[in-house]
């Protein structure tokens, strides 16, 4: 649906954006480049990030509490 393309688009655009910052940032070598995707994308989905709801995605997708505490 046109609306969640919406959504996606704008996800993909923000883990863009974050993986710029972290190669440029910490002058990071192209070959680090899938590695930092996969940190980003683990991140987001255990970041808080819906506004009305307590639960973390990865909680909706699992149904189980994340561990977090080692952020």
């Amino acid at each position: 649906m046109p609306k969640q393309n919406g959504v996606v688009e704008r996800k993909n655009q923000t883990v863009q954006e974050m993986v710029k910052t972290m190669m440029n940032d910490y002058r990071l070598a192209n070959h680090f480049l899938k590695e930092v995707i996969h940190i980003i994308v683990y991140i987001q989905n255990r970041c808080m990030l819906r506004v009305n709801d307590s639960k973390m995605p990865y909680e909706l997708w699992f149904e189980i509490k994340a561990y977090v505490k080692y952020f």
